[in-house]
């Protein structure tokens, strides 16, 4: 996962605005890398 798009998809999280997944379509990481940044545990 490159550093910008860590950066990037943190601070969308941060706004909270976005789902998980709008998230990923719009950072390129997948639904996975973005639910470990958010803390999220996937069942």
């Amino acid at each position: 996962m490159s550093e910008a798009k860590r950066e990037t998809a943190l601070r969308m999280l941060k706004r909270g605005k976005l789902t998980i997944e709008e998230i990923a379509e719009d950072t390129g990481l997948n639904v996975e890398e973005v639910e470990q940044l958010a803390g999220v545990q996937t069942v």
